[in-house]
């Protein structure tokens, strides 16, 4: 069964306002601090099965940073958090964390990356 059309419409604004407001946001975040930082979290549960599934480490380290769009210029600032983290331990095991395995970023990173790049400091997915 297709949503009515006048719902469609009212969700594709929604999510139109929904990335202005983030535009804003950011905008003035940069006007006040000069600088941004975004942290677009997600979870994923690799158990897709059951909570007996065995979990293929490779495919699903527990740390996914999309990093596939972000500029080349943030690099080393991305190696030096991904070497912290790696220092931290969870569960008295070293955190796995892993850049575009799972995830590269979305379009939300896209637009960010296109838009702001030259003020952002970090954008962890």
């Amino acid at each position: 069964m297709d949503l009515p059309e006048d719902i469609v419409t009212e969700l594709y604004l929604d999510h139109e306002n929904i990335y202005k407001e983030i535009e804003e946001l950011i905008q003035a975040t940069i006007d006040r601090f000069g600088f941004f930082v975004i942290l677009d979290i997600h979870s994923y549960n690799a158990k897709r099965v059951g909570p007996e599934e065995a979990v293929d480490t490779i495919k699903n380290p527990q740390i996914n940073l999309g990093t596939a769009y972000i500029s080349e210029k943030w690099t080393p600032l991305i190696q030096e958090l991904v070497e912290y983290i790696r220092k931290e331990n969870l569960y008295g095991e070293p955190i796995d964390i892993q850049e575009n395995i799972k995830f590269k970023g979305g379009y939300l990173s896209q637009l960010i990356n296109k838009k702001f790049a030259e003020h952002w400091m970090c954008n962890i997915i």
